[in-house]
């Protein structure tokens, strides 16, 4: 059960003043002014699994060691209330900030203005898809194993709705095991036609299993990623199978601190 009363919203302006300026020392300037903004919301007395509804919301700092990571468990994390190891289902909104010394003047040493974090789902043991879906699923992957690493590859069920006529690598998911990734074909309907291995992983066992599109970004100290979904069924689906994400920092000489909100929901 989620947060009895709640209320969430995220809100984006992108706004502009742009003049040009007009020849000679006495015209006018063409000018050009607006904003366009965006509010997302969601309540806690709307279904879950509706638009609109969602009845948890998380904000918390990660500290990262000079050149070091973290693994976020995105079914384990502490809500704002304080309410730890929340399992959720679904993510409806988030937001990861690498923190500047202007948007936390607490952080000691301050932020190095040119610290980089990369955040990515590649290789873990049970990988959240987060928003680096490409709008395809279903795919299986049937893998043989020689001491716990992949061996071959083979198309279980195919899917449908992956990027047509595309190539796309993707984590082979299984709860013993990690770092196996595959190169998927996609044909010019969007259904995966051949599998080939990429990376053998560790701690494998044969079967025929699930997978996710391999993604990542990188942010400068000061950037915000953010992903907003109004759909009922969020963006990002969260289980005790879908839900690591890695965040790296590649400054090997300051740490950093990351920032992660979301708003999500338990059914």
């Amino acid at each position: 059960m989620g947060i009895s009363a709640l209320t969430t919203y995220v809100n984006t302006v992108f706004g502009w003043n742009a003049q040009q300026a007009g020849t000679g020392g006495i015209a006018t300037p063409v000018i050009n002014t607006n904003q366009i903004g965006k509010s997302v919301q969601t309540v806690a007395t709307l279904g879950n699994a509706v638009a609109g509804g969602a009845d948890e919301v998380f904000s918390f700092q990660i500290a990262i060691t000079a050149g070091g990571s973290a693994t976020l468990d995105l079914n384990a994390m502490t809500n704002v209330l304080n309410t730890a190891t929340v399992a959720l289902a679904r993510i409806k909104t988030y937001q990861l900030r690498l923190l500047s010394a202007s948007d936390d003047s607490t952080i000691s040493p301050a932020p190095n203005a040119a610290s980089t974090v990369t955040v990515s789902n590649n290789g873990l043991t049970l990988p959240t898809p987060l928003d680096f879906g490409t709008g395809g699923s279903g795919l299986t992957i049937t893998i043989t194993v020689s001491a716990g690493a992949i061996a071959t590859v083979a198309i279980g069920a195919a899917g449908t709705g992956y990027p047509k006529s595309s190539t796309q690598i993707v984590n082979v998911i299984q709860s013993t095991g990690s770092g196996g990734l595959a190169s998927v074909t996609v044909n010019s309907s969007g259904v995966p036609t051949a599998v080939a291995l990429v990376a053998a992983g560790t701690g494998y066992t044969a079967a025929t299993l699930p997978t996710n599109v391999v993604g990542q970004y990188t942010l400068t100290t000061g950037d915000t990623h953010l992903m907003a979904d109004v759909t009922g069924a969020g963006f990002c689906p969260v289980s005790a199978t879908l839900k690591n994400l890695k965040i790296y920092n590649n400054d090997t000489v300051n740490a950093v601190t990351v920032e992660f909100d979301a708003v999500g929901a338990t059914s």
